[in-house]
């Protein structure tokens, strides 16, 4: 599901703006896991 997710976005917008998401999302979930974890 997420992977289908990730196809649609990335022909909606621009590579950049994906990786760009991808690496704040990323960051949020590792800083998340510090906080709780």
């Amino acid at each position: 599901l997420g992977m289908l997710a990730g196809q649609w976005l990335r022909q909606r917008i621009s590579a950049l703006l994906f990786k760009r998401c991808f690496f704040i999302g990323l960051a949020a979930l590792g800083g998340h896991l510090l906080i709780n974890g």
